[in-house]
């Protein structure tokens, strides 16, 4: 059977699919120092805001209940939206605005918000500034020699660089860090991603197959000799950047590719290794052991 894409495909993984790591998994490999950072403050605010209800859980007993309840809770937003829920519509709206995209209905509410509108009115503005021009958005690339695949934001043109480039469209809900600094793009994520599907050289044209790894290592896209065959030759780019949207600013952000895209190669061996070979590393069993019940020395 001829499979190409996700339509009709059975979930079957054979030894003639090329695994493409997913770009935005690539990051996972190393470990973010600004992301960790993220991630503590968020469980220590979400333990602090809901301190009396995990007391009282750890009290009754359950402490399962109290664990899964803080992890869920690291995550919570005054908003009554996520961060990635914002940034869905904010790239929906620029959808609509520049290419005449209907927006999903589910989607209006979140527009609705102060603070979302304050987010699409500062893009707009950074938008007529460097008089972006979208040529293509939402579009999955693979790229065979470096193993790695993914789905960009948008390719387009600016007046602020030459030639046409990878755009990367990032949110914060909030705008200003808790030293009252104004957030930015976190460089060690998002360069290795932007420079993954910068070069990508192949422009699905079907639906990609997509297998989603245990143990949060992100996911795989497949790809076969025939979806090679049926890609589409990809839009060459000459530079990459992130548009960073608060409701205080929009801002442009270049992205050095040049010298993030060498360590793509090494990120991909390293993210298969942690994958599949990890486990392999270490024997079943021990070479030597000593535990409590090893007759000791002076025992015997």
């Amino acid at each position: 059977m001829i499979i190409i894409g996700a339509e009709g495909w059975d979930g079957t993984v054979t030894n003639n699919d090329l695994r493409c790591v997913s770009a935005s998994s690539i990051g996972k490999v190393f470990a973010s120092g600004q992301l960790e950072r993220w991630a503590i403050g968020a469980t220590i605010d979400a333990a602090v805001n809901h301190s009396q209800w995990i007391a009282d859980s750890v009290r009754q007993g359950q402490h399962d209940a109290a664990k899964s309840y803080l992890w869920r809770a690291r995550y919570d937003s005054p908003f009554g939206f996520t961060n990635a829920k914002a940034g869905t519509a904010v790239h929906a709206w620029l959808e609509w605005g520049l290419l005449g995209r209907a927006i999903p209905p589910e989607l209006n509410e979140i527009l609705a918000h102060p603070t979302v509108v304050q987010m699409c009115l500062r893009l707009r503005e950074l938008v007529e500034r460097i008089d972006l021009r979208i040529e293509q958005m939402e579009h999955v690339v693979f790229d065979p020699s470096l193993q790695v695949a993914g789905r960009f934001d948008m390719k387009g043109s600016v007046n602020v660089c030459l030639g046409p480039g990878l755009i990367d469209l990032k949110t914060a809900l909030e705008p200003r860090s808790k030293r009252g600094h104004p957030k930015r793009p976190y460089a060690d994520s998002h360069a290795l991603q932007l420079a993954s599907l910068a070069g990508a050289p192949l422009e699905a044209t079907f639906p990609p197959r997509i297998v989603k790894l245990d143990n949060d290592r992100g996911r795989v896209y497949l790809l076969n000799e025939t979806e090679a065959a049926a890609c589409r030759p990809a839009t060459p780019v000459q530079w990459a950047a992130i548009l960073h949207v608060s409701p205080e600013r929009a801002s442009f952000w270049p992205v050095d590719i040049s010298s993030a895209r060498p360590v793509v190669a090494a990120a991909v061996t390293a993210h298969d290794w942690l994958s599949s070979g990890a486990a392999k590393a270490l024997p079943k069993q021990p070479l030597a052991v000593v535990d409590s019940t090893t007759p000791t020395q002076e025992a015997a």
